[in-house]
């Protein structure tokens, strides 16, 4: 198994099934060799500072039928809401505030995603 984290880690392809394995993995050797090299890429690129991003959910209508969801259309239980601008930019003040300079915009109806840095 280790062999394909080390795959993994060179940015080589990995087959479905290479990864479905990895997934599924009991191989604590390969879990621990993979953390490893986690941490090493994210030391890489972001060192050891940390960054928070505030997530905005604009609204919970959503035309899909996801069955993993707790707003999927057909979930009558659901409470519905769309969020006007003034409580966006609200949220957006509030998160800006706790040093929250990234805000992801999720709109569950169209299925968007946007980030929007400070």
């Amino acid at each position: 198994m280790t062999d394909i984290v080390e795959k993994l880690n060179r940015g080589e392809f990995l087959s479905d099934s290479e990864l479905k394995a990895l997934i599924e993995t009991d191989d604590a050797n390969a879990a621990e060799l993979l953390k490893k090299y986690a941490d090493e890429t994210r030391q890489k690129y972001y060192g050891k500072k940390v960054f928070l991003r505030g997530l905005i959910e604009v609204s919970s209508y959503c035309r899909n039928d996801c069955l993993y969801c707790g707003i999927r259309r057909s979930n009558k239980d659901a409470q519905r809401y769309r969020l006007s601008r003034e409580d966006i930019m609200a949220c957006c003040k509030n998160g800006y505030e706790r040093s929250e300079k990234c805000f992801l915009r999720r709109y569950r109806m169209l299925h968007t995603w946007q980030c929007h840095a400070a």
